[in-house]
């Protein structure tokens, strides 16, 4: 099993005096929720129209972040 996961499991005698085994789906451990990235302060752009602009990092890392976001919500519903 991976160090990041863990089972929760559990040992439960069904009406039959027989012992079973109930595993629960896995749960993440240490699995932070995602921080946004921080926007570029105007004077990091130069406004020379560089490719790519510091602009364009950002927005590839906040769609980056959008969908490490969506991930994260579908991990942890409910939160």
């Amino acid at each position: 099993m991976h160090a990041r996961c863990q089972r929760s499991v559990d040992i439960v005698a069904d009406y039959t005096g027989l012992m079973v085994l109930v595993v629960s789906p896995k749960i993440p451990v240490n699995d932070p929720k995602p921080v946004p990235p921080a926007e570029p302060d105007p004077a990091d752009c130069c406004g020379e129209g560089c490719v790519p602009c510091v602009y364009d990092r950002y927005d590839e890392e906040r769609e980056r972040y959008k969908a490490d976001l969506a991930a994260w919500q579908a991990r942890h519903p409910g939160e």
